[in-house]
Parts: C-alpha cells; structure tokens; sequence
C-alpha cells in the first residue's frame, strides 16, 4: 500500500474492529490497523480507545493515542478530523512542532482559494511553529504561499474558466482521473472508488472505501461537440482493466484502441507497489493487458500515465531510484524498431522537487506538459502548474 493508491471496511468491518474488544485499555487494535494501513480505522480506534487507556502508563499511551489518531486521520485524507486531533495534541502540549506544522498544512489544504478563516488559522500555526523552531525554510515558504495565494485571488475575477460540478459522475466516494476516450470528445473515463465496482463489498481499508475501478460516461445522441454535453449514466469498463484492487489514471493512444493505466497491489493483491500496464480494445472489452517492461521491479511505484500526441513519449510518476526526492515526474520514449518502452529518465528539478509529483498531462493543443505538485509554491496540498519544453530543458 503507499500514496498512489489514496486518491482508494464496510460499516460492518469498520463496526466490527472499532467495538470488538474496545472495552480494554490496549491500544494493540489501533497499533495493527495502523501497521497494515487501515488509517480511517486506526484513526476511529486511537480515538476511541485512548482516553480509556489505564495503568502507570496511561498518561504516556494517551498522549501516543492523540498523536496516532491525528497521524492516521491524516493519511486517510480526513483533514477536518486529523484537524481536531492535532488540536487535541496541542491543546495538551502547546509547543508540539509537528502538531503545529501538521496544523499549518492542513488548514491551508482545507481553506484552498475560499476559506479565510483556514487561511488565517494556518498562517498563525506556522508562525507559533517558527517560534519553536526559528528560520525553518518549510514554514517559511508556506507563509510566502499564503501570501502569494491573495495575489492569485486576485486575479481569478478575470479568468476565462468556468468550473462546475460534473453531477452526473461524481459520488460521496472519490471521483478522480478523467480522461477523454473518443474522437469526437463523447466518451470519458475516470476513476472512482464508488460501491458497485470489481470488488463488489471488499473494502480499501487506508479509506475506508471500496477499491478503485475505471468507469466512463458517453454523451447522448444528438450532443454538438463544442457545447455542453448531455451525458449518460456511468458504466464500469469491461474487461481485464478492473482487478479486485486499485486500477485508474488510465490515458489512450490517438486511436482509442490501447489504453496504458496503473494498476496497484497485483491482480492477486499481493503486491505491495503499483505498476503501469497496457490492454488492447476487443469489441467493447480491454483484453491482453500486460505490464510495461520499465517497471518490472516490484520495489517502486509507477502510475498516472501521460502520452505525447504522438504516442511515442510517456510520461508518468514514480518514486524509483535517481529523482530529486518523493514521487517525481519521469519519461520514456518508444522504440519502434524494439517495439516496446526504453529506458526512462527523470525530467529533473525545474519540474521536480523532494515533495511529490504527479498526475501529470500533456496538452495536445500547445503540447504544455501539466503536473500536480505539492513541493512547489502553492494554495496548499497537491496543486496543478503547468510547464513547456522538453527531455530535461522546462521553463
């Protein structure tokens, strides 16, 4: 399990595993949800179980309790619950540094470009984080995006978007990915954690959601290509492409015909990394999927596919051994005359940083390459900027 398969145990599980047992004063439940990466559990349960913990340890296993549940929450993508936890902490230990920066951070990624009041309360984090822990250049940089947030606020008045909630596809689950698959712009992927996918009831327990599957919506009849569409209602894709586990962030060559997507934890489940695979279109089904060559290894993380117009440069996210640090955008080109990947390179640090990089995008219009970053100056947790150029050479 790792960061790429996040953006992926019933009521009955998690029921089960928070009041099996909670009558104790053990934390043992919550330490083994949280070793096996059911943080939305593991957060339930420290919160549960530690103020009920007993003994001449109670006030030590407390303490661990508050900052487990505020760590797991956070994992788990619960930012207003991992908020109250890190309160918690800092309410009994106001000079916990990595409750006050946790704090900071969350905040920022909860206010994004609206909330003042998170906006406020993040800045006067890092600065009682800076008060402990002087000249720190990560809290300070997280200030001057703050600032510079009120810049971008700004000038959103006069941009030429317009963003709406595409209600058709999204759920109470995640809603992820989206990819145009038809020529005529009609026909568009994304993954989803939503109920009725592969796994059927088989819960992701670093959610608490199902698995993640690729599903897609086609537009009705009679919709003009440059107007707003009228789609129909989401189906799963057919095929090998959904496993049991996680599949999504998938792209398509310019004939819709293959499509290259990650694929995490192994068909099986057994694996412990994602990897990039390819499959064919067979009528209305994905057939003879296989495991690109370059990613082989089971000791990285490979995902968020991304091709060039031509079909012939991938880029994607990894983890692998030779990047600046976390997940960093890489690439690799294709060989015609092998018929198949080469080897490939890190696009290095004008694009990469020792935070992460992802999902990245490349813009058949202009052939801008598009990224999500969370280690470039921003608005606060993984934020999309764009870049132009080529091989290692990006403005």
């Amino acid at each position: 399990m790792n960061k790429f398969t996040v953006f992926f145990c019933t009521g009955l599980l998690a029921f089960t595993l928070l009041f099996t047992g909670c009558t104790g004063s053990s934390l043992s439940k919550a330490d083994e949800a949280k070793s096996r990466m059911q943080y939305k559990i593991a957060g339930d349960l420290y919160t549960i179980l530690g103020p009920k913990v007993k003994g001449p340890n109670a006030k030590e296993d407390q303490a661990r309790a508050r900052e487990e549940a505020a760590y797991c929450y956070r994992m788990a993508n619960e930012y207003e619950k991992a908020i109250k936890a890190y309160e918690k902490v800092v309410k009994k230990d106001p000079k916990n540094t990595e409750a006050l920066y946790q704090l900071g951070l969350l905040n920022m990624k909860v206010a994004g470009g609206k909330n003042a009041d998170a906006k406020r309360e993040a800045r006067d984090y890092f600065k009682k984080y800076l008060e402990e822990v002087p000249n720190d250049e990560r809290a300070i940089a997280k200030i001057a995006a703050l600032d510079s947030a009120e810049n971008w606020e700004k000038e959103a008045p006069n941009s030429r978007f317009k963003v709406s909630n595409l209600k058709v596809v999204n759920t109470k689950g995640m809603e992820y990915s989206p990819m145009i698959a038809g020529k005529k712009d009609d026909v568009l992927y994304f993954s989803t954690d939503r109920e009725g996918g592969v796994a059927k009831k088989k819960i992701y327990g670093l959610t608490g959601n199902s698995y993640s599957d690729m599903w897609f919506i086609k537009a009705k009849k009679g919709s003009k290509r440059n107007a707003a569409k009228t789609w129909e209602k989401p189906e799963i894709a057919l095929g090998t492409i959904n496993t049991k586990y996680n599949d999504g962030s998938c792209v398509f060559d310019r004939k819709y015909s293959t499509v290259y997507y990650t694929q995490c934890n192994g068909s099986d489940g057994k694996s412990t990394s994602c990897k990039l695979f390819q499959a064919k279109l067979s009528g209305t089904e994905w057939a003879e999927e296989q495991m690109l060559g370059f990613c082989v290894d089971d000791t990285f993380d490979y995902g968020h596919p991304a091709l060039s117009e031509d079909g012939k440069t991938m880029y994607f996210s990894s983890n692998r051994d030779g990047g600046e640090g976390g997940y960093d955008i890489w690439c690799v080109t294709y060989n015609q005359r092998a018929k198949s990947w080469g080897v490939p390179f890190n696009l290095g640090p004008t694009i990469n940083t020792d935070k992460d990089e992802m999902f990245p995008y490349v813009s058949v219009h202009n052939g801008a390459l598009y990224f999500s970053s969370n280690g470039h100056l921003g608005m606060g947790g993984l934020d999309v900027f764009t870049v132009e150029g080529s091989g290692t050479e990006w403005t």
